[in-house]
């Protein structure tokens, strides 16, 4: 497809910091390679055709934990759990990552049943952060941070101290969206176990960063919970929130996700719902929105571009319902409710406007526009985002 504006880098130094990607499961058998024009440190990945909780789930593929020849899945289903598989699952390329398939993965996640279903269709984001490591001491605890200068990104590890515990983000602004996954860099290759996870949003009345206080409650759950002031956030230094899945189980290994607005590449913004069907900008940057999420107090609710059955993207305004307008085949991916489409109601949709540079709503579903209710609706796209079309 062909997009306009800021939506590719052209010449021979492309810099690319992000990339959106399909690809289709193969099983135990052969293998799946994704193209994102850089070399990857971190991998989403979500659902894109099939809504079956008890085989598929979100995933988070990251290779910092355990070294260069180690991946750790962070499954975010009805309960978070960390697996652990080596690089037989996975291996990390210079443009991109690919995924084996092969009978003898052990443990009781294995990849073949999750995450590479033969069959199944996937969408995602990939991320790059720096290969070296810095050591940050600006917290109350040391924290090994992975920065992403030109996208505003980090990727932080610390062990917590509990309640209280700060921790040192290195981006040098306030960031806009965290993600505390608790992993385990000791767990052995083939095995698990429940982790605590939860998403945090800025948000704009209280200049909190709110999230559920469940400590069952998996990384996308009810990031911005009105119950909860879990955690707060300065240009130096997060403070962890009052329960184990915000990063204050003490003793425990924590990775923080840091996102913070960047020009060009990704942006945020805050709304309270209307209840209405009519076209409605909820979210107005300097890019192309490629992959959009929305929050509100029960749901995390994603928007890729390539989610859909059947069809190609379309081109000018691509809608990620505008193909086949049936219950099953319009919105976007409820990622914490067991990965359920969002039925947006008749004639629903929302859509990013490439000529304006917006994303758009035109349904009154709670998930995107509930009825004063609080929402954020955040993207990324822009000069350094790559698209596999």
């Amino acid at each position: 497809m062909s997009l306009n504006k800021k939506t590719f880098r052209t010449g021979s130094s492309v810099g690319f910091q992000g990339a959106a990607f399909t690809y289709d499961g193969v099983g135990t058998s052969g293998s799946v390679t994704v193209t994102t024009q850089m070399e990857p440190d971190v991998v989403f990945v979500f659902p894109n055709d099939e809504n079956d909780m008890n085989s598929r789930g979100n995933y988070i593929f990251d290779k910092r934990l355990a070294g260069e020849n180690e991946t750790f899945q962070l499954q975010t289903q009805t309960t978070a759990r960390t697996a652990r598989q080596n690089n037989n699952f996975m291996t990390w390329n210079s443009d991109g990552f690919t995924l084996i398939g092969r009978s003898t993965f052990s443990g009781s996640y294995k990849p073949e049943e999750y995450c590479n279903k033969s069959g199944a269709k996937y969408c995602g984001m990939a991320f790059v952060t720096n290969s070296a490591s810095t050591t940050n001491n600006n917290g109350n605890v040391t924290s090994t941070v992975y920065h992403n200068a030109e996208g505003n990104f980090s990727k932080v590890l610390f062990t917590s101290n509990g309640n209280g515990t700060t921790v040192g983000h290195g981006l040098s602004v306030t960031p806009d969206f965290i993600q505390f996954v608790r992993v385990k860099s000791t767990l052995a290759q083939g095995s698990s176990e429940e982790s605590k996870s939860g998403n945090s949003i800025y948000d704009d009345n209280t200049s909190a960063f709110r999230g559920a206080t469940g400590g069952a409650d998996d990384l996308w759950a009810r990031p911005l919970d009105s119950g909860s002031g879990m955690a707060t956030a300065d240009s130096t230094k997060v403070t962890v929130g009052g329960t184990d899945n915000v990063g204050a189980e003490n003793g425990k290994e924590y990775i923080m996700y840091c996102w913070a607005k960047k020009a060009g590449w990704w942006d945020r913004e805050g709304y309270t719902g209307n209840g209405s069907t009519s076209s409605r900008t909820v979210l107005t940057c300097d890019f192309d929105p490629i992959v959009t999420m929305i929050g509100s107090p029960h749901d995390m609710v994603a928007f890729h571009i390539n989610r859909r059955n059947s069809g190609t993207p379309g081109t000018g305004s691509p809608q990620w319902d505008n193909v086949n307008l049936s219950d099953e085949t319009k919105g976007g991916i409820n990622l914490y409710d067991n990965d359920t489409r969002v039925d947006l109601g008749s004639g629903g949709n929302v859509f990013a406007n490439h000529s304006s540079n917006t994303f758009v709503t035109r349904s009154s579903n709670s998930t995107v526009n509930g009825s004063s209710r609080s929402h954020v609706c955040f993207a990324w796209g822009g000069d350094l985002f790559y698209y596999v079309a």
